[in-house]
């Protein structure tokens, strides 16, 4: 039967597989965590002193045998006894008259691996003495290549002869009969039909076969039974996924990094679906190889005719499994330790060898040194990870086609459908609602000459954050924060801003205290802000100070209500100011409250909204449809800049009357590319909303439902 090995690609997996269930204790890790951790340690730290060049102490330690023969102290370690190991006394520091190395104490991270090497028993590689200093000599990379068996050609060796003549079905059973009986052994007696079935589907499936397949096989006594229920498994989805599984370990397959934070790796299932695909469609293994290497540069890349994906590049993939830090701290050595891995992974996987050795030295028993190591690594250096552009049969780019022609004509129905020319009267009216919306939310603004439009006032402090974290409070008058209201204790008040103002009541009169804000460059014409309190010029009152010198100053009116301060400081333009808030009096009604303080172009007071009817009547405008204006522009001062109202929106917060607001419409107009017929008597009205429906817009959220 010559399925008894089943294809060649599974015989080389099946050799370069570690044991399911591998775990510390085994060999293998063992040995790669003493090259990988310990050896450089040593190299590092103490082949300097205790190696082939020189032996202080009489102690060398470049070999298992010299530490466990030791030096004129005795022996360097006991294996499996970290604690009574003199090599890990030393280089604890513990001991003051023994400490190794003599200039400085080695990282915590090296002392800790050579610690973890000695207590597993300080496993060492099969490996002969080291004879003298030179590597060259000791380790002829040359000859080692020459000499090797591994390094040699493959060769057709001629088929050995066997006394049973009757067991084999074919060369590959001569060669195993032959060791066989060299050992002076029999092979074992055939499986009955039952059990071999049930290895068969384990070993190709990793599943049990059905109880229906069981008895089909038992009862096909065609010559090729055995051929066709192999040819089923292998043809069958479970092949792949089974023996996939097994490529996966050796690439290190994960779907997240690994490390503290363990986030996951993108797209990782496109690798794993592409092993598992690349089994079962039987990809020859230099096929595989070399889409594993480079399967972004193959000229003609293998496609999935059935999904149009490309398959070869995916495979490069596994470059790009392994753990990383989230943030490490030093960069290049992170880098230098990801392309190690990648280095230790590709090797062992399409070599069997470990390359990585020769990160640190020539390689002590494969043909590889460092410069074939670090040329390896400069490959890897030079290389970056993309993200692959799949777009199996252009579906992608024929989708978006579609929805960017659909956008396309969506948008001119709305420029088409909503635009309409008008003559220049009705635009007229988005400066008069605009402005009329303006004094419903901020209050009566003052006519200027539009400096304060194009200028946007500074809000200095409002308190609401309930906190005085930006100033410096002294007394205990302002100890517990901005004040929600008037205190419990006090006299109610009105006019107050939001939710919190600087209150120096404190519970009683008789508190005393100054609050100082932190410096500031004076860069609008007007300080206003909400003040009231005693009236106690000096004692309860609010100092504006330049280079330390009052140049304003005002007190409360002896009200309870917050009334509005302004003070031109054009004068000041340029310095460096702060404001002081000030309760000196310990009298009935002496102290001092402060609200909304802001910086502005505009002589006008801090502003109070008025009632929309009142507006409405004052200007004769339509009551709803200022109504409407008032939600909008409150929608878009919530909603931020991408709003289509936000600049008006701006305009309207900023203050300025109507003439300014004609003056920023109308530059806004002429810029506008549907204003570029220059008609004096026409313009284009986008949108005025008297149609009571928002069907040419697109509403996004509650605001404008």
């Amino acid at each position: 039967m010559k399925y008894r090995f089943f294809s060649p690609l599974l015989a080389v997996m099946a050799g370069a597989l570690p044991g399911l269930g591998a775990v510390a204790e085994d060999p293998a890790q063992q040995l790669a965590f003493f090259e990988n951790k310990v050896r450089p340690v040593l190299a590092e730290h103490c082949f300097g002193c205790h190696g082939p060049e020189k032996q202080k102490a009489s102690l060398r330690l470049d070999h298992i045998r010299f530490m466990l023969e030791g030096g004129d102290t005795g022996a360097a370690l006991m294996p499996g006894d970290a604690a009574n190991s003199r090599i890990v006394e030393a280089v604890r520091y513990e001991n003051v008259s023994f400490q190794m190395p003599p200039r400085g104490k080695m990282p915590d991270a090296a002392i800790a691996a050579l610690e973890e090497w000695v207590a597993m028993g300080a496993p060492w590689p099969d490996e002969a003495l080291p004879t003298g200093g030179s590597q060259e000599e000791d380790f002829n990379l040359a000859a080692r290549r020459d000499e090797h068996w591994a390094w040699q050609p493959v060769t057709n060796p001629p088929v050995p002869a066997v006394a049973n003549a009757d067991w084999p079905r074919d060369d590959v059973d001569r060669f195993v009969l032959s060791r066989l009986e060299a050992a002076e052994l029999t092979p074992a007696r055939e499986a009955d039909r039952r059990t071999l079935i049930r290895r068969l589907s384990f070993d190709l499936t990793g599943l049990p076969p059905t109880p229906e397949a069981v008895e089909a096989f038992v009862a096909d006594t065609a010559p090729d039974a055995y051929e066709k229920v192999v040819d089923a498994m292998l043809a069958s989805p479970r092949f792949g996924e089974r023996w996939g599984r097994h490529w996966l370990d050796l690439t290190r397959f994960a779907e997240t990094y690994g490390h503290e934070q363990d986030f996951p790796i993108p797209h990782a299932w496109q690798y794993r679906d592409y092993v598992i695909r690349a089994f079962n469609d039987d990809v020859p293994y230099d096929q595989l190889i070399r889409e594993h290497i480079a399967g972004d540069l193959l000229d003609a890349p293998r496609v999935n005719e059935e999904t149009g994906l490309n398959e070869s590049i995916m495979a490069t993939g596994f470059w790009y499994m392994h753990q990383a830090t989230h943030a490490p701290v030093d960069i290049l050595q992170d880098e230098a330790d990801r392309i190690d891995n990648q280095i230790d992974v590709m090797s062992k996987t399409f070599m069997g060898m470990t390359v990585s050795c020769a990160r640190c030295h020539d390689h002590k028993f494969d043909a590889i040194s460092a410069e074939d190591y670090y040329a390896l690594a400069g490959f890897l250096k030079s290389s970056r990870q993309t993200t692959a552009y799949l777009d199996p049969f252009g579906e992608i780019a024929a989708a978006s086609g579609a929805i960017r022609t659909t956008a396309d004509a969506g948008m001119a129905a709305l420029r088409d459908g909503a635009a309409h020319v008008v003559t220049s009267g009705a635009y007229q009216d988005i400066a008069r609602y605009l402005v009329a919306a303006n004094e419903v939310r901020f209050g009566r603004p003052q006519e200027d000459d539009g400096r304060a439009a194009l200028q946007p006032d500074i809000l200095f402090e409002d308190f609401e954050s309930g906190s005085f974290q930006r100033w410096i409070a002294e007394g205990d008058s302002f100890a517990d924060g901005p004040s929600p209201g008037a205190h419990p204790r006090q006299q109610g008040f009105t006019g107050l801003q939001g939710a919190y103002l600087a209150n120096s009541f404190g519970g009683r009169d008789s508190h005393t205290g100054r609050l100082l804000s932190p410096p500031f460059v004076v860069e609008r014409s007007h300080l206003r802000f909400l003040l009231a309190g005693g009236a106690l010029a000096g004692e309860t009152c609010v100092n504006l100070r330049v280079e330390d010198e009052i140049v304003r100053s005002v007190a409360g009116q002896g009200s309870a209500a917050l009334a509005p301060v302004v003070w031109d400081v054009a004068a000041f333009l340029g310095k460096t100011a702060y404001i002081e808030i000030v309760d000196r009096s310990m009298a009935d009604g002496g102290h001092v409250m402060v609200d909304h303080i802001e910086f502005s172009n505009a002589s006008t007071p801090v502003r109070r909204s008025r009632p929309l009817d009142v507006v409405a009547a004052e200007r004769d405008l339509n009551t709803q449809r200022l109504t409407r204006w008032v939600e909008a522009l409150e929608a878009a001062g919530d909603a931020g800049p991408d709003h289509p109202l936000f600049a008006w929106n701006t305009l309207a917060a900023r203050g300025g009357g109507e003439a300014a607001f004609a003056k920023a419409r109308d530059a806004m107009l002429e810029a506008h590319p549907v204003a570029a017929a220059r008609d004096p008597e026409k313009h284009v009205l986008f949108d005025d909303f008297d149609q009571h429906s928002s069907g040419a817009w697109y509403p996004n959220g509650a605001a404008f439902t």
